[in-house]
């Protein structure tokens, strides 16, 4: 009996271990969980911050394309008057002008000219020849220019030409559009229409004429 007692107390004794290895391993598990639960909510937040990152990295590489990107407005050019005697007729010349900080490729446009009332209709069709000048092609360098000629379709009467000069009841007008590509690779198009009159010394003046003049 002796002899059975110390066995079955060597039997508690295991027992007892083992139930506390058993509880340690428990811990453990636990301990483990919880850290893969801190683990998985950094991933998480370090992958949430790695999109943000990814994000603003795109925004700032479409900011700086539109920073570095060629940029083509059309600005006053010049004219000539009409002159019959020396086969001239009313001519407009505006300027085709890059303000941005790369070239711009594959320039092309359309242009013409008209004598028309001042001021403009509001529903007057700013329609273009179909083809032209727009057929060719043109590289234009940062803050380099290319003018452009549209003329008249005919002679008016020589009378009325200082009053037209002037901009009294009539006008020289030109519009147009100007398309091109930018190194990135996108296409863009401006638009415009300008009124031009001589100043008394001879020199050109214009203005824009509302609501036809933008880029894209």
């Amino acid at each position: 009996m002796r002899k059975t007692g110390k066995q079955t107390d060597k039997l508690i004794q295991e027992n007892i271990a083992q139930s506390q290895s058993m509880a340690e391993s428990v811990r453990e598990t636990a301990r483990f969980a919880a850290a893969m639960e801190v683990t998985a909510k950094s991933l998480e937040i370090t992958a949430d911050a790695s999109k943000r990152a990814a994000d603003a990295s795109c925004q700032s590489v479409d900011s700086l394309r539109q920073q570095m990107r060629a940029w083509l407005t059309v600005i006053i050019g010049g004219g000539v008057p009409q002159q019959r005697e020396k086969d001239l007729k009313f001519d407009a010349r505006p300027l085709i002008l890059n303000t941005g900080l790369t070239p711009a490729r594959n320039v092309r446009y359309q242009i013409k000219a008209a004598i028309l009332p001042v001021p403009l209709p509001d529903d007057f069709d700013f329609s273009l020849p179909e083809k032209g000048l727009a057929d060719g092609g043109n590289i234009i360098g940062t803050h380099q220019n290319a003018q452009m000629m549209a003329v008249v379709d005919d002679y008016i009467p020589d009378e009325e030409v200082n009053d037209l000069k002037i901009g009294k009841g009539r006008s020289l007008y030109s519009w147009g559009t100007v398309t091109y590509d930018d190194v990135f690779g996108a296409s863009h198009k401006t638009q415009f229409c300008q009124q031009f009159t001589w100043l008394p010394d001879g020199s050109v003046f214009c203005y824009y004429t509302p609501g036809h003049n933008d880029v894209d």
